[in-house]
């Protein structure tokens, strides 16, 4: 089942979206506030598995151990959801090889 996001959550993640799609993780919950400078944390799913990305002030994080993330080039703050999907579509992608 997938959960609806908030139409301002949609527009920040774009293309994003369709790119976890792709890798079969849907949107299972999500905590926002257009009021509070748009800032959102979303918990996407894939069966047993979990990521979350997270907009604040502007900037998109993706959470996770540091240590994989800093091998995937994620442990960092992305000024926009395209810059955060190569890095994250590439990790996603050596975790499926």
């Amino acid at each position: 089942m997938t959960f609806a996001l908030p139409v301002f959550v949609e527009t920040s993640l774009g293309p994003l979206l369709l790119a976890l799609g792709k890798f079969g993780y849907v949107p299972g919950s999500c905590v926002a506030s257009e009021e509070a400078f748009g800032n959102f944390r979303v918990v996407f799913q894939r069966g047993a598995n979990a990521l979350a990305i997270t907009h604040d002030r502007g900037q998109y994080l993706l959470e996770g151990s540091r240590e994989e993330m800093e091998a995937a080039g994620l442990w960092q703050a992305f000024a926009s959801a395209e810059l955060l999907s190569v890095p994250l579509v590439n990790w996603l992608s050596s975790k499926r090889a």
